[in-house]
């Protein structure tokens, strides 16, 4: 995934944009292992930030939502890439994930006092 280059500079050999096989390994270890690590996090520090939201949308709104968060997601990769100059690892340039998702939804402890048959 990645060539390991002299100075320990690497060089990706993905794209940045690549997909997950649906259900292959990658997505697996990402759902089993990378966002519960991630979200067992309090996202209080400066630099860090967890937004979450409920009402509800009509599907015309989310769509508008998905447009939103794909702009969102293309200005992290803009952003990155103008940042490549500047030395990693240290206060000027550090590793950054954002993780935006959303989906019709209820939690589980809820679901008995509602109709919603969402999952």
């Amino acid at each position: 995934m990645i060539e390991l280059r002299a100075n320990n500079n690497i060089r990706p050999l993905i794209s940045k944009n690549f997909s997950w096989l649906p259900d292959g390994p990658l997505e697996l270890f990402f759902q089993e292992h990378v966002l519960p690590d991630f979200y067992r996090h309090d996202f209080k520090e400066t630099g860090a930030l967890r937004v979450l939201k409920n009402g509800d949308l009509s599907e015309a709104s989310r769509k508008e939502l998905e447009r939103k968060c794909l702009e969102l997601g293309e200005l992290f990769e803009k952003l990155s890439y103008e940042d490549r100059h500047l030395q990693p690892g240290n206060r000027e340039r550090s590793g950054t994930t954002m993780v935006l998702a959303y989906r019709a939804w209820t939690l589980g402890a809820f679901k008995e006092f509602g109709t919603d048959k969402q999952g």
